[in-house]
């Protein structure tokens, strides 16, 4: 951005003119009204504004900035965009940017990467309400945005994995090399690419479902994008939307980031260990589970059956490579 007036605005009152920006940035109004609201005079008054920034090729110093602004919103759009292309085929693309635009409003970036804008996205889904969705998705049910939100999460899970650090993880021979005795103590260390989601839906069934029709529709269409009307969204979730809860590891063991499967039972183990406990304690919070917990009052003698299953995960997830280090 060029100044008319160099002198007038040293270099030492740069920050001034970035926080300026930033007001013109998140201000929803026109380029005249964020010009003059409170929150960019704050900084910088408006006609001092006017003689800071140059025209040029016949736009005015407004205008430019205004084709900044625009510019600014559709490059975290399209990266939002793609970090989460599930919900973009099946909010449509007005409705997608239109929640984008409020999403980057209430959450603006405060990363100097384009890989985080898209962190909290599954929590904004959430937390919309029939009076702050876009006219057009006025139909859409609670339960609805609540499955966008679960679609996002595991989608984002992805992209952190493929974004996170490279780790060497720990062989099975290092754990051969612990006395059987000091196994309850272990305590692990999760990959940096491993994340787990839990969901009340069958979640993973419904993203292969959604990428399956998206890419075939994708497919006849030469590779344009594509997305769901909302009659065909709403007719989809109504077929894929019951309740059967899921439990979901992603993972990034090489290059591509790889959704897994798990039971309760697993899930309930892994959880407790990436979170810090022991083995022993980990295994205690599995015992602790309801449906754990009824089968051994009935079954007492289930418990030797449930600790081979423990150690058989254990053996699989070493093997995969989602722990990279142990202390005991």
């Amino acid at each position: 951005m060029a100044y008319s007036n160099r002198t007038e605005f040293p270099a030492s009152d740069f920050p001034i003119m970035q926080e300026w920006m930033v007001a013109l940035l998140r201000h929803t109004g026109t380029i005249d009204e964020a010009w003059q609201s409170t929150s960019a005079t704050a900084h910088i008054s408006a006609d001092r504004a006017d003689r800071l920034v140059k025209p040029a090729r016949g736009l005015s110093g407004r205008e430019r900035v205004d084709i900044y602004r625009e510019m600014y919103y559709l490059r975290l759009i399209d990266a939002l965009a793609v970090d989460v292309p599930l919900v973009r085929y099946c909010l449509g693309e007005e409705q997608f940017e239109a929640i984008a635009m409020r999403y980057f409003v209430e959450h603006p970036s405060r990363s100097y990467t384009l890989n985080r804008v898209s962190d909290q996205f599954p929590t904004f889904l959430l937390a919309l309400t029939h009076r702050t969705l876009p006219e057009a998705l006025h139909d859409t049910t609670q339960d609805d945005m609540a499955l966008l939100a679960d679609i996002a999460h595991v989608e984002l899970t992805a992209v952190w994995a493929f974004d996170a650090p490279t780790a060497e993880s720990i062989s099975t021979a290092t754990l051969q090399a612990i006395p059987p005795e000091q196994y309850g103590n272990l305590r692990l260390k999760a990959h940096p690419a491993v994340f787990l989601h839990e969901s009340k839906y069958p979640i993973l069934a419904i993203i292969d479902t959604l990428t399956a029709r998206m890419e075939r529709e994708q497919e006849q269409n030469d590779h344009t994008s594509i997305t769901l009307t909302n009659h065909d969204r709403d007719s989809l979730f109504a077929s894929l939307c019951h309740e059967a809860p899921s439990y979901v590891l992603t993972y990034r063991p090489e290059f591509v980031a790889e959704y897994h499967a798990f039971d309760v039972e697993q899930f309930v183990l892994l959880r407790a260990l990436l979170a810090g406990a022991t083995l022993e304690q980990a295994i205690g919070t599995l015992i602790e589970q309801p449906a754990v917990a009824h089968l051994l009052s009935e079954q007492p003698t289930h418990v030797n059956h449930l600790m081979q299953s423990v150690m058989t995960w254990f053996s699989e997830w070493v093997a995969l490579g989602i722990f990279v280090a142990v202390e005991w």
